[in-house]
């Protein structure tokens, strides 16, 4: 039986922020402070992208190439490798 490469795929849709300021802020602070937190979004993406990249390669350095090489018996080498 051949193997298949698999592919996984996400998005987000429709993202936006709603700020609501009760208080005396102009549109140019309004402005500032929505992109202060656009820019606190995109740099926690970023990370977490990168984390879950490591967590994709730590994975896939121990995976089987198919589930038929999988045996009963532990096999400590790869969990220790984790």
């Amino acid at each position: 039986m051949g193997h298949k490469q698999r592919s996984l795929g996400g998005w987000f849709s429709n993202l936006s922020f709603y700020f609501r300021s009760y208080g005396d802020l102009t549109p140019d602070e309004m402005d500032r402070v929505c992109e202060f937190l656009h820019g606190r979004v995109v740099a926690q993406e970023s990370t977490e992208l990168y984390q879950l990249k490591y967590c994709f390669k730590a994975f896939r350095s121990v995976a089987y190439k198919s589930f038929s090489f999988c045996t009963d018996e532990l096999d400590e080498r790869r969990s220790l490798k984790l």
